[in-house]
């Protein structure tokens, strides 16, 4: 939709604030005058590196690693790497490559797409998180080939990505999260036969380049009012330490840690809300926390009641978004596949490791009881009291809004948005039963593709919500930017009942009602009531959607019958008002007339997207619908 360039430039102003398009203008003066790239010069040379005047602090701990049983998943994943392969996304194997498309430019010449791929195809394996394996599995067996394998692909990456050159120098955030296992691999391999003192300092020298790089640029960061900023906080943090010898590292060290801390309180609101409005995201906060609290102990600084009490609020926050059976959480907003810290777990989508670590590091008490999900906590010396872990009713926040009990429970999107959305979700509903969820959100897929994968899953239509007249709740600007922000009313939440509303006032006004019950017979009724504002003079469609998994399927009349071996539920959808029934599969229809390449796909992890069915009805409304889901789920 186009919008007239001065309303849009009053929209960003009025949706970032003065002091973030501040910030952006200023980092896009510097950009675009040049003044970046003479303060960064490539080169394969420093001028100012203080060598031999670096260590590396002892952040993390491996006698937990000691236990091969325990450590057998990590030994797997090691050997993988020992193998020239790894997980991007933490997806399926692929060849460990750090080959770029040539020549290579300065990084402030790159944008978001490189030679037809998305250009986080390209900065995925130089995140380097491949690297924990092996530290892990070098600590356990103390067999040399782990060492070996990661001092030969760090080489080869320095080769191939020279000084400020090529897309791995293009995002500060991506510098800076190298630097996480780096430290690691410093700590973790330093006794190894093959981190020859030359070595050691290659790779000193490299944590140095990465550190300027970083502080050239944290006006974007700043701009950006997420987790940019903390990501490169820490990475000043860490390299600070690393050169605490120096006046620069102290330097990096003070910047750092008072970047970091505000961007705490700037961030994380009292309730535990993340500013970026996303389950992954907020896994990535909570990973940057435990990492930061880890720098603190090791630096001698005290981090700030109100810090520590935001960042408790925020464990709160993602472990009411937690289905206790599975392990797995809501996957709404952004999700590019980011796991820091991948200890713990096998499946990507399990939180648990990381909502028990930060529980003991913020909340001085365990979450769950004793586990695999413990490696987390035990890498960072973390631990907690196991007696009477709180439950999800404790922990709940007024940013958390579900009903029912640990095996069968649903939750709606409330919110009341003081930082940009994610997706334009409000009043999604997800519901899980004994580990499965039923009611699912589509998740990412993409950010960087052609059109329609261009961030395409954050769109109305494809959460389990109602789009009126095909437009989405508020207005999209851009992959990330929506402007005319709706924000969500809470009117009522008990535990058989949640009520909220939002109000839209964009091309089609309307007001949309939606209320989530429990029954007695352990099922689920949403009712939506669609009040539009004006007569549209001719019918305005209304759709329903519910993105349902990918089992086998019968339509009876208004209902919709799932099952898959002795699991199965039934969905039924009515309207005071006649209806047009859709079923999309992986973008193709199924049952009914109706097709869209971005309905029917449920992605797990970025750049991954299976198939799932997309059931909605569509009616023809003048002025007022009510709308009623029933589910019915099995009770073996």
């Amino acid at each position: 939709m186009a919008v007239n360039p001065l309303k849009k430039a009053y929209l960003i102003l009025k949706e970032l604030g003065p002091t973030q398009v501040a910030e952006n203008l200023l980092y896009r003066a510097q950009l675009r005058s040049g003044w970046l790239e003479s303060r960064t010069p490539a080169s394969q040379t420093t001028s100012d590196y203080p060598r031999g005047r670096s260590s590396f602090p002892t952040l993390f701990a491996f006698e937990w690693a000691k236990d091969r049983g325990r450590a057998h998943q990590y030994i797997n994943l090691a050997d993988e790497v020992v193998s020239g392969r790894y997980r991007p996304f933490s997806n399926s194997p692929e060849a460990l490559d750090f080959s770029l498309p040539q020549p290579l430019k300065h990084w402030t010449k790159y944008s978001d797409a490189l030679d037809g791929k998305d250009i986080k195809t390209f900065w995925e394996p130089a995140r380097f998180t491949w690297t924990i394996p092996l530290c892990i599995a070098y600590q356990t067996t103390k067999d040399e080939k782990y060492s070996a394998v990661f001092w030969k692909n760090f080489e080869q990456f320095q080769k191939s990505n020279p000084i400020n050159l090529g897309p791995n120098w293009s995002s500060a955030q991506e510098v800076a999260l190298r630097l996480i296992p780096w430290v690691m691999v410093g700590q973790a391999l330093v006794e190894s036969k093959s981190s020859t003192p030359d070595r050691m300092e290659y790779l000193t020298q490299a944590i140095w380049e990465h550190c300027r790089r970083i502080r050239a640029s944290l006006h974007y960061a700043r701009s950006q009012h997420n987790n940019h900023l903390l990501s490169e906080a820490l990475g000043l943090i860490l390299g600070g330490l690393v050169f605490s010898q120096t006046r620069q590292g102290q330097l990096w060290l003070a910047l750092g840690n008072r970047e970091f801390l505000n961007g705490i309180l700037a961030l994380v609101e009292e309730d535990g809300t993340f500013s970026q409005h996303s389950t992954n995201y907020h896994r990535m906060l909570l990973h940057l926390g435990l990492i930061y609290r880890q720098a603190a102990l090791q630096s001698g600084i005290t981090i700030s009641k109100p810090v520590t009490e935001r960042l408790a609020a925020s464990v709160k926050w993602l472990a009411g978004h937690l289905d206790p059976v599975s392990g797995h959480a809501v996957n709404f907003g952004h999700n590019d596949g980011t796991n820091l810290l991948p200890l713990g777990c096998e499946e990507y989508l399990d939180h648990r490791p990381t909502i028990q670590a930060a529980s003991h590091a913020f909340l001085g008490q365990s979450f769950l009881p004793q586990g695999s999900w413990d490696d987390l906590s035990a890498c960072l010396q973390l631990s907690g009291s196991t007696k009477n872990p709180p439950t999800h009713s404790i922990l709940s926040t007024p940013a958390i809004h579900r009903i029912g009990d640990e095996t069968t429970w649903a939750s709606l999107r409330v919110c009341s948005f003081k930082s940009r959305p994610a997706h334009a979700d409000l009043l999604h509903v997800e519901i899980w039963h004994k580990g499965i969820n039923l009611a699912i959100d589509a998740g990412t897929y993409a950010y960087n593709l052609p059109a329609p994968w261009d961030n395409a899953l954050s769109r109305t239509l494809v959460h389990n919500t109602v789009t009126i007249g095909g437009q989405n709740q508020m207005l999209r600007v851009s992959k990330f930017l929506w402007l005319e922000r709706v924000n969500a009313t809470l009117l009522s939440d008990t535990v058989s009942e949640i009520t909220a509303r939002i109000i839209v006032k964009s091309i089609h006004a309307y007001t949309h009602t939606r209320s989530v019950v429990k029954t007695a017979s352990n099922g689920f009724i949403i009712t939506d009531e669609i009040e539009l504002a004006e007569n549209p003079g001719s019918p305005l469609p209304v759709t329903i959607q519910w993105l349902l998994p990918d089992w086998k399927w019968q339509i009876k009349d208004s209902i919709i019958q799932l099952k898959d071996g002795k699991q199965s539920f039934g969905l039924q959808v009515t309207a005071t008002a006649p209806g047009m029934i859709s079923l999309v599969r992986a973008g193709e229809c199924l049952s009914g007339s109706e097709s869209n390449p971005i309905r029917g796909w449920f992605s797990e992890t970025y750049l991954q997207k299976t198939p799932a069915l997309s059931y909605a009805v569509k009616y023809p409304v003048v002025k007022h619908l009510q709308i009623v889901s029933n589910w019915t789920l099995d009770r073996n």
